[in-house]
């Protein structure tokens, strides 16, 4: 299954471009904790049974502002599928991972950075984390981020 998951991702950048991902100034600011822990929550904060990840696009618009747009719950294991092309101005992607896992990007998650020249972020208890499309990982924010939000 994730392999088709990976085919099916890689199609995308194939079919729609690869859209830019130069100069994002994505901050660990209030809005962007607010978003990531409410996916987090989606997720039973890492405590669903069947171990289900949440996701989503950060896009920016023309105005540079960004927004978000959730992807569908899937329910799959260690996973989530998006269903048709990336949305236009797709700036990154988040998603959770369960806390069975590492919290930290996955080769998976690696490989779809660089396929879609996107940054991919993962949520967790332990922090968020990224991968740039160069294969580089850094902690976004660390352990408790969430407690700025969850009030």
């Amino acid at each position: 299954m994730k392999g088709l998951i990976l085919l099916v991702v890689l199609f995308w950048a194939l079919s729609v471009g690869t859209p830019a991902s130069g100069g994002i100034d994505l901050q660990p600011n209030t809005e962007f904790l607010k978003i990531s822990f409410e996916l987090w929550k989606d997720s039973m904060f890492g405590q669903d049974p069947k171990e289900a990840e949440e996701a989503m696009w950060i896009v920016c618009n023309a105005q540079g502002e960004y927004n978000f747009v959730k992807w569908q719950r899937s329910g799959e294991s260690r996973g989530a599928t998006w269903k048709g092309a990336v949305p236009l101005g797709a700036v990154a992607q988040i998603h959770t991972h369960p806390e069975k896992v590492d919290p930290k990007p996955s080769v998976q998650d690696r490989f779809i950075s660089h396929s879609l020249n996107l940054p991919v972020f993962t949520v967790s208890r332990s922090g968020i984390w990224e991968v740039l499309p160069n294969g580089e990982t850094n902690r976004f924010v660390g352990m408790g981020w969430y407690l700025k939000v969850s009030k």
